[in-house]
């Protein structure tokens, strides 16, 4: 437990050291409301590093499943080290995913309540993205939480693992993403 809070409190005090020093960097200061877009603009930056550390998870889920598939984890030299490295690590990179995850889907909202200065399609590309972060986090915390009125019947079950495990969400989610950071250069 004592790691638990060790992990979200240092998520917490980077993200507030990095809007600080967004804020810092601006010469005018709050002056003519600038300050306040270049907050949003640094929540945005924070909601891309917290869904990059979030992603730490899926890669070694991923690389694990892999492993598995093509009998790695079988063989006599490493296979024994993978499952260990992956059954060592699972538990933390686990917490970390859901807790960065939820944080980048606060933070991606904040920023875009506060972006005063965007074109029409990257005001919607953003959107999109907070939408699929929204639904992917909603059903992470359903399994992660094992809420009761959700988690009573197997067929909700089912279809929540099956919401949150969807590609299609994380390809949307990386789309938009990408378009949303392609543009907002521009404006």
């Amino acid at each position: 437990m004592k790691f638990k809070l060790l992990i979200t409190s240092l998520i917490i005090f980077i993200g507030f050291l990095y809007i600080t020093g967004t804020i810092a960097e601006d010469d005018g200061g709050f002056k003519g409301g600038e300050g306040i877009e270049d907050i949003g603009k640094g929540f945005g930056s924070l909601a891309i590093a917290m869904l990059g550390i979030g992603a730490i998870y899926v890669v070694l889920r991923r690389g694990y499943l892999l492993a598995k598939k093509y009998e790695l984890t079988k063989n006599p030299e490493f296979g024994e080290q993978i499952v260990t490295l992956y059954k060592t690590l699972r538990g933390p990179t686990m917490f970390v995913h859901m807790i960065t995850n939820i944080a980048a889907t606060l933070f991606a909202i904040i920023h875009g309540i506060m972006a005063t200065e965007y074109t029409q399609i990257t005001f919607y590309s953003g959107w999109i993205a907070v939408i699929m972060m929204v639904i992917l986090s909603i059903s992470g915390s359903v399994i992660y939480f094992k809420f009761k009125p959700f988690w009573k019947y197997r067929e909700s079950r089912t279809f929540i693992r099956f919401l949150h495990r969807q590609w299609i969400f994380s390809v949307i989610l990386a789309i938009a993403v990408l378009i949303h950071l392609a543009l907002a250069e521009d404006d």
